[in-house]
């Protein structure tokens, strides 16, 4: 901030952070979705686009699933926007 007169975001921070570690399986993608497809009763969908982006990733274990049964009025969702390469 001293340097350049701007202000210095968590936001700055992190992609900083991303650009000093080493990008090997941290961001393996089929060895993430293997991982959550081990989870026993779990639901794991995945959602690509037509040139076979990745759109969205579904997640829900066998506790999430008798939570959403018992309190079927409330939705929670938990989202992320480009806080790794994938």
């Amino acid at each position: 901030m001293e340097s350049t007169g701007n202000v210095v975001t968590l936001k700055d921070l992190h992609n900083a952070d991303q650009r000093t570690k080493p990008h090997s399986q941290d961001n393996n993608l089929p060895a993430l979705l293997s991982e959550m497809q081990k989870e026993p009763g779990a639901v794991t969908e995945v959602v690509v686009t037509g040139d076979n982006s990745l759109r969205a990733i579904y997640y829900q274990d066998a506790q999430m699933m008798k939570i959403q049964r018992s309190f079927s009025e409330i939705l929670l969702l938990d989202a992320t926007y480009k806080l790794n390469d994938l």
